[in-house]
């Protein structure tokens, strides 16, 4: 379940076509101590939980986000990220909920918790649910309202932000990533998915105006450029180049993924230069083919 698109609702500002599912996903999946954040409990409780994304195919039912405890007693955590208005919503989020309970074994208590861009998307017109709704069961969370400093609340809050507001918040979300991740690679994965959602919020910006707002924070001086970023260059550049050609021209091909992976940092710059005037895959294989790469089919 869950949307697929931001709503443009009165004015609020978003992300366009942020894919927020996806994105909800891979943040949770990084940081699962967001969870427990947004729940105002230790975010240490997220090392006895173990998250992931359920399909319940009979009905084409998904759930966003599963938090399965793995000590005997703490509650499963249902968690769902809504970002269009749907009277139906509550229908299909019990609906999940209870056809998960009844196929699988959960020995103690659940919650729901719910993700909203504002309490404008948040609608309900049916009377079935007004019991669960008001047991505490379910935990409605509205990015446009959420208070506190913590780098997974600033991560949200950055998401609905004005543009003004959000190009200030980059420098910050990477100090302080820089400061609470003490494992390299984690750092490295936190920094690599900021720079996509920077993409995704500002799609007009170049990719110099994005590399700007990053090169701001002098990264060579942090103990993560010193650790992973001087060998991972190559691999972070084809990576991004990969992201903004999907944008561009569609899904690529498996044999022309692996040539860009293959092509050294100064091809992979010169290739973020020229994608920025492809329209088609064409446009691509026929780059490629000029700078003296076999051509792709």
């Amino acid at each position: 379940m869950g949307s697929t698109e931001i709503l443009a609702a009165q004015g609020s500002p978003h992300i366009e076509g942020m894919q927020t599912d996806s994105l909800f996903y891979r943040f949770f999946q990084l940081y699962p101590a967001l969870l427990f954040e947004l729940l105002v409990l230790p975010r240490e409780m997220a090392n006895h939980y173990q998250f992931s994304s359920v399909e319940l195919k009979q009905l084409a039912f998904r759930i966003d986000g599963l938090f399965l405890p793995t000590r005997v007693g703490d509650p499963t955590f249902f968690v769902e990220v809504q970002f269009q208005r749907d009277v139906k919503f509550y229908a299909r989020l019990f609906g999940e909920i209870f056809l998960y309970l009844s196929r699988h074994q959960v020995e103690g208590d659940w919650q729901a918790v719910v993700i909203f861009p504002s309490a404008w998307i948040d609608v309900c017109q049916n009377t079935h649910y007004r019991e669960l709704l008001s047991s505490g069961r379910v935990q409605r969370i509205y990015l446009d309202q959420l208070s506190g400093e913590s780098f997974g609340v600033r991560v949200l809050k950055f998401m609905v932000s004005p543009s003004d507001v959000a190009v200030r918040q980059v420098g910050l979300l990477l100090d302080q990533s820089e400061q609470q991740f003490q494992d390299a690679g984690l750092r490295q994965q936190m920094v690599s998915f900021l720079e996509t959602l920077v993409v995704y919020k500002f799609p007009h910006m170049s990719r110099e105006e994005i590399g700007k707002m990053f090169s701001t924070q002098d990264l060579r001086k942090t103990r993560f450029y010193q650790e992973v970023v001087q060998e991972g260059i190559q691999q972070g550049e084809a990576e991004f180049a990969l992201r903004l050609l999907h944008r561009k021209v569609g899904t690529l091909p498996e044999n022309v993924t692996t040539e860009i992976r293959s092509l050294s940092t100064e091809q992979l710059e010169e290739l973020a230069e020229a994608l920025l005037e492809f329209e088609r895959l064409e446009n691509l294989t026929t780059w490629l083919s000029q700078r003296g790469t076999p051509e792709l089919g």
